[in-house]
């Protein structure tokens, strides 16, 4: 019988330390639990913050390149009032849209300019040719008056 109950105390104990480590270790996890759920609700009092901060950029940016774009192609100024806050699908792909107008204005600028480049350079090119002529002539000329003037001189 004194077995038994050495056994059964010693069993008891043995439950009573891994309840304590269990206990320690849940009141750890609680602990850590609750520090989580701290930091994800700032992180999402952050985002809340932050989201209309990046609305009014991106409602900014659009607006300014629907004033560079003036004009659509159909007729009517500007585009279609899409703002972030609304529908921010529909608006990416409007201002998506709306950068690759920019984008391709851009494209034919420079387009446009190399070839002014290129023509300039063959005006430029043609003058030059014209002024080498005509400072030959002059140099032709100013011998044949040098020679004429030696000529009576002698």
């Amino acid at each position: 019988v004194t077995e038994k109950l050495d056994r059964a105390q010693t069993s008891l104990r043995t439950a009573k330390m891994e309840l304590n480590a269990a206990r320690s270790c849940n009141s750890d996890l609680e602990q850590k639990s609750s520090k989580d759920q701290r930091s994800l609700l700032s992180n999402e009092s952050q985002f809340r913050d932050q989201l209309p901060e990046r609305n009014t950029l991106l409602l900014t940016i659009y607006q300014y390149i629907d004033k560079i774009l003036g004009m659509d192609k159909s007729g009517r100024k500007g585009g279609s009032e899409t703002k972030p806050f609304t529908n921010f699908g529909v608006f990416h792909d409007n201002l998506i849209s709306k950068l690759k107008s920019v984008s391709q204005i851009q494209l034919d600028f420079n387009k446009r300019t190399k070839e002014a480049e290129a023509r300039i350079m063959k005006k430029y090119t043609t003058v030059k040719k014209q002024l080498d002529n005509n400072s030959k002539q002059i140099d032709a000329f100013e011998k044949s008056v040098k020679a004429v003037a030696e000529h009576k001189h002698t």
